[in-house]
């Protein structure tokens, strides 16, 4: 799978840059509990997502990329990685729910491809990296506060050649975890009533300020299972 160990290298990179503190990596607003208005010339489109490991439950993977593109109309469209932070880690009343991640991502306006999202499972010695697929165009036409949906990802174990829930390399890791061996099951959903309450309860930055529905289309599984064919 050349996309998926391109995906992979992608990831360690970004981590990287992440500990040097590198600016390619997005922050995403209302990391600050003061009062915030929305940015000017640019627009924030709110979205959750949980994810869990069904198939291998020792790796539970924890979401640390957004990976966006923006079309500019260029051949190589350009890499927007936004970086999950902890103030957007709900984690629940119960100990065996996994944390549901409340993203925040700050676009100018423009065409984009909401990719996927990065995570990671560890449970020493073994840490396997994992891959959501979305895939979801994203026309950015006007500022202010959108609403894109609630991701739930479910990795379960892989049947004949569907798509990978991680790449292939390094072996034993991925296998252990359930990235090489399994694929995700994604679901789009709008919760937007329960998910715009607590988005306000984390973020008092947010305030009341309006906030509009822009979901994501559903979950394309077979355009999934072709993009990753073809790359």
């Amino acid at each position: 799978d050349p996309r998926m160990q391109r995906l992979f290298a992608l990831l360690l990179v970004v981590i990287a840059s992440l500990l040097s503190g590198c600016a390619n990596v997005q922050r995403m607003p209302w990391e600050s509990d003061s009062a915030q208005v929305a940015p000017q010339k640019k627009a924030v489109y709110l979205m959750t997502a949980t994810i869990r490991n069904a198939y291998k439950e020792l790796y539970q993977p924890e979401l640390l990329l957004i990976h966006v593109f923006r079309d500019d109309g260029t051949a190589q469209p350009t890499e927007i990685p936004f970086q999950m932070d902890s103030k957007g880690i709900y984690k629940g009343e119960k100990g065996d729910q996994p944390p549901k991640y409340f993203i925040r991502l700050e676009l100018e306006p423009g065409m984009y491809t909401v990719r996927g999202m990065f995570a990671r499972g560890h449970s020493f010695p073994f840490a396997a990296h994992f891959f959501v697929p979305l895939h979801s165009p994203l026309k950015v036409e006007n500022v202010g506060i959108a609403y894109l949906g609630s991701v739930q990802a479910t990795v379960r174990e892989r049947v004949g050649e569907e798509f990978r829930a991680g790449a292939v390399i390094p072996l034993v890791d991925q296998a252990v975890g359930g990235a090489s061996t399994g694929t995700f099951d994604v679901v789009i959903a709008d919760r937007f009533d329960d998910d715009l309450a607590q988005f306000r309860k984390l973020f008092p930055g947010l305030g009341q300020q309006p906030v509009t529905r822009s979901m994501l289309p559903p979950f394309d599984r077979a355009k999934a299972q072709a993009w990753w064919q073809a790359n």
